[in-house]
């Protein structure tokens, strides 16, 4: 199973990015980094690896579950609600 969509939206909070710096930072609309939030769509494979440096992780983290950690947990729980 692919966490993708969750870990998208969980790094970019944690960075405190919005949609918007996501997409200027890839080149693409804002929209798109929605969709793929929202698991609509996937971006794309060339666009992983500028994700990860964008986020400053690394792939695996970004494709896989992993559990979050201490004071990330409830900020990420906040900006969700």
């Amino acid at each position: 199973m692919m966490y993708l969509p969750a870990n998208l939206k969980k790094y970019r909070i944690l960075k405190e990015l919005t949609q918007e710096d996501v997409a200027e930072f890839l080149g693409i609309t804002p929209q798109s980094v929605s969709k793929w939030e929202r698991g609509e769509s996937y971006p794309d494979i060339t666009l992983l690896p500028a994700l990860a440096n964008i986020f400053e992780t690394n792939l695996t983290r970004i494709c896989k579950q992993f559990p979050c950690k201490g004071m990330f947990r409830k900020k990420i729980s906040s900006s969700l609600l």
